[in-house]
């Protein structure tokens, strides 16, 4: 039994609705860089705006009029429905098997739970290694108009790199809810508000200093676009902090879903 093939098939339409929604939205913003391209007026309205308003929006350090600086605000958007999309795809791989009442099958079937688990991971990982593709494709597209640099095309490929990390995670994360909450239907929303948490609280730690703390519980702070620009790498540590925490929270699944009632 080809699992891996099999979710991929199942979660295929939904993957093609998000990546087209999310194509779309992505271009729509993209659109407006041409009124801030090589456009410094627009700089000085920005001035104008407050210092917070700033923060929150990620507008500050930020050149608009360049595409890495647009590009680097618009991608803090692509963080946040991505992780969305991915929490929904890891509550709806594992979801299905209480739903439709799978555990007597799983018994006599030569697969145990854990492989069940692993596959369906893989399979996750594949699928949101598509959504990237496309949204990112969809990003580097639209600035071929714009003669990107070398600098530039490597700041996208960091970018989905950090991205397949952290939806990777949230994958993991949507799985872990089904495996540990008994109310399903309260499960996604659940997995939804856990990533606007996340969201927000990231905002918060650039508007109030003393939150700074907070730092390495907001996985949205953890790969902040303008600082990969920057350095023109991701920051080690929150990559094995990413991998470390997926990982375990794998682990502990797997041992809390082996003796799961998923019937009931």
């Amino acid at each position: 039994m080809n699992i891996i093939g099999q979710e991929i098939k199942n979660h295929f339409k939904s993957l093609i609705i998000w990546s087209i929604s999310m194509g779309l939205f992505v271009s729509l913003i993209m659109l407006e860089f041409s009124a801030y391209h090589n456009n410094p007026e627009l700089l000085d309205i920005l001035e104008v705006l407050p210092e917070n308003l700033m923060q929150a929006f990620g507008f500050v350090g930020l050149n608009l009029t360049t595409l890495e600086g647009f590009v680097s605000v618009t991608i803090v958007y692509i963080q946040l429905i991505g992780s969305i999309f991915a929490v929904m795809l890891g509550i709806g791989l594992l979801l299905k098997e209480h739903m439709q009442k799978t555990s007597e099958f799983l018994y006599v079937m030569p697969i145990k739970r854990n492989t069940m688990i692993i596959n369906k991971v893989i399979a996750g990982v594949l699928l949101n290694l598509m959504f990237i593709v496309v949204v990112f494709g969809v990003v580097l597209a639209i600035s071929i108009q714009y003669k990107p640099s070398i600098d530039f095309v490597v700041f996208l490929l960091l970018n989905g790199l950090s991205m397949l990390l952290l939806m990777n995670m949230w994958l993991i994360v949507g799985m872990f809810l089904v495996g540990v909450i008994l109310q399903r239907k309260s499960i996604l929303a659940i997995g939804v508000m856990i990533v606007f948490v996340m969201y927000v609280l990231s905002v918060m730690i650039e508007l109030v200093d003393f939150l700074d703390v907070l730092l390495w519980i907001s996985p949205f702070s953890w790969f902040v676009a303008s600082s990969i620009f920057e350095n023109q790498s991701l920051e080690i540590k929150y990559v094995l902090v990413v991998i470390a925490f997926s990982v375990t929270l794998l682990v502990t699944l797997i041992r809390v879903y082996k003796n799961k009632n998923i019937v009931t």
